[in-house]
C-alpha cells in the first residue's frame, strides 16, 4: 500500500494564529486528496497529534476536536499510520543504523521522516505555513517539492549524507 510520509520539518515554523493553522491544515487535507488519486492511502507520523504543534498551544488534534472541522479531524485521524517505520523489516535496521541529515549553512539538520520516505521510496507531505507577515495570504510557502526531492535525491545518491 502507498503511503505518505508527514515531513517533521514543515512544522519547525509555526502558524501565526489558531485561524492560519486551520487553513494550513485544510490545505494539507486537500494536498493528501489529491495524492489519494493517486494511489496513496494513509499519512505516516512519528510524533501523535498532540505533539504537532501548529501555533503556539494549539495541535494537530485541538484542530481534529473542533466541531467546525470534525469531518477533516474524523478523516485526518482514520488516515494516521504509526510508527513511521514498520517494524522487524528491512527498512527498520536500515533505518536505525543510519543517521538522515540535510546539511544547511554546516548544521546537520535531522530529517527523519524524508530518511523514511527514501527508505520507502515513497512521497513526503508537508504542511505550507506562512512568513508571518501583516498578510499570510500574500507570503504563504507552499510545501517546497523542488527542495524535498533535492533532498531525497541527495539521500538516495550521496552516502556521504547519510552517516
Amino acid at each position: 500500500m502507498k503511503e505518505l510520509i508527514f515531513n517533521e520539518l514543515s512544522i519547525s515554523m509555526k502558524a501565526a494564529d489558531q485561524a492560519e493553522a486551520c487553513s494550513v491544515v485544510s490545505r494539507f487535507f486537500q494536498t493528501y486528496k489529491a495524492a489519494s488519486s493517486h494511489g496513496f492511502k494513509g499519512i505516516r507520523y512519528e510524533q501523535s497529534f498532540d505533539d504537532i504543534e501548529l501555533a503556539t498551544g494549539f495541535s494537530l488534534n485541538d484542530f481534529c476536536q473542533m466541531p467546525k472541522f470534525r469531518t477533516y479531524g474524523s478523516l485526518l485521524l482514520g488516515l494516521a499510520r504509526h510508527p513511521y517505520i514498520e517494524s522487524d523489516t528491512e527498512e527498520e535496521k536500515r533505518f536505525i543504523s543510519n543517521y538522515f541529515y540535510l546539511l544547511r549553512d554546516g548544521e546537520k539538520i535531522p530529517v527523519e521522516g524524508l530518511g523514511v520516505v527514501y527508505l520507502y521510496q515513497t512521497v513526503a507531505i508537508s504542511f505550507a505555513m506562512s512568513l508571518g507577515t501583516s498578510d499570510p495570504k500574500d507570503v504563504t510557502v507552499p510545501p517546497n517539492l523542488n527542495t524535498t526531492w533535492k533532498a531525497i535525491y541527495k539521500l538516495r545518491t550521496d552516502r556521504k549524507s547519510v552517516v
